[in-house]
């Protein structure tokens, strides 16, 4: 997972836009929950996801 995962790093930014457009197109009315820049949400997504992946190997930390 780790391995994979650092494959989507380098293009984190799609991969949010690509998450967040599929989320709003099955669950339409989930959309005004986010309210704040979606970019900016978009960046910490994947900042915590990336924090928890890299953080497998000791999960005390997690």
């Amino acid at each position: 997972m780790q391995e994979s995962w650092e494959k989507v790093v380098p293009i984190s930014e799609t991969a949010a836009e690509l998450f967040y457009g599929r989320l709003f197109e099955i669950a339409p009315e989930v959309k005004p929950l986010f309210t704040s820049d979606i970019k900016e949400q978009g960046k910490k997504l994947m900042s915590m996801i990336t924090l928890a992946v890299r953080g497998l190997d000791n999960l005390e930390v997690l």
